[in-house]
């Protein structure tokens, strides 16, 4: 039986709302008047699509809504946010039909220039051949071209990984290490910044490949390098690796991939997309044999 909630009216200062796990089959229609909503969790809900005004947010949460089919087009019409964080543990059906990399696509084109952060969590299995720098390992490292920083089409860094829970029994995380490799005449000033990016209660049983997308704008990474002492320094090389967090095992990282992202590269996005659209399936043929636990998740949180 569908649940019956309550009015929402009224709530036009709520920012955070949970709804996940009460039966839903529709969106309530006045969600849509939460103008203050930034946080919306509708994990393990039977909807099949969503409507465009919840992208107004930060954060949603979809994990288990395995009827999902599709997601709304972004438009800069409905906000200026865009999905900050996107996780689909679980959506099995909604993966065949879209995937990490089209989600990353769509912020590109619409939200590309604007300095935001976007982060997706979906099924998958495969680093798609658009990361052009590729190793099957948790820790990949780029050399940055010396005049990438003054080169007005870079936009920012794209990184992946596919991951898969190690140990179900304890609580496990996905948690990354960024590290800059500076130099001057004085030599080399690694500096380094680590990120959290979601927990895995005991009880949350993601036993089959997920893939993460993180994009990090160029203002993003300008914020996390910009000292008075990096002046007079160059930025020549760039580590990535998901790592051990401050107190938590983490997840099983079985391979990873970066790309420098140009404006330019939206174009190829297009192309290759049309390729890597017709190998999905393929990617997810193992997983829809081995269909996931229908336990319920825990309370799993996102660390910013």
């Amino acid at each position: 039986m569908t649940s019956m909630l309550p009015s929402l009216l009224g709530l036009s200062s709520l920012q955070w709302l949970n709804l996940s796990d009460c039966n839903l089959f529709d969106i309530p229609s006045d969600i849509c008047c939460l103008n203050s909503l930034k946080e919306l969790d509708l994990s393990g809900n039977n909807f099949t699509s969503i409507p465009s005004s919840l992208f107004n947010l930060a954060f949603l949460g979809l994990s288990r809504c395995k009827e999902l089919k599709s997601l709304p087009e972004l438009s800069k019409v409905y906000n200026s946010v865009g999905w900050s964080t996107f996780i689909g543990i679980h959506c099995y059906r909604l993966a065949e039909n879209i995937d990490a990399l089209t989600l990353l696509k769509k912020h590109l084109k619409v939200f590309g220039n604007s300095g935001k952060m976007f982060n997706f969590i979906l099924p998958g299995s495969e680093i798609p051949e658009w990361f052009s720098q590729q190793r099957g390992d948790s820790s990949i490292k780029i050399d940055l071209p010396l005049e990438v920083w003054n080169d007005n089409q870079w936009m920012g860094i794209a990184l992946c990984c596919i991951f898969v829970r190690d140990d179900a029994s304890r609580a496990e995380e996905l948690v990354f290490r960024a590290v800059y490799g500076l130099s001057n005449f004085k030599g080399r000033n690694p500096r380094g910044f680590m990120r959290g990016i979601w927990t895995f209660s005991p009880d949350e049983p993601v036993m089959k490949d997920h893939i993460f997308i993180r994009y990090f704008s160029r203002d993003e990474m300008y914020r996390n390098l910009w000292t008075t002492d990096w002046l007079d320094q160059e930025c020549g090389e760039l580590e990535l690796s998901f790592v051990r967090g401050s107190c938590l095992h983490s997840v099983k990282v079985k391979k990873c991939g970066v790309r420098l992202v140009y404006e330019r590269d939206l174009e190829e996005m297009e192309q290759i997309q049309e390729l890597h659209s017709s190998q999905c399936c393929e990617n997810f043929e193992d997983i829809q044999q081995h269909p996931a636990d229908d336990g319920s998740i825990g309370n799993s949180s996102l660390i910013k």
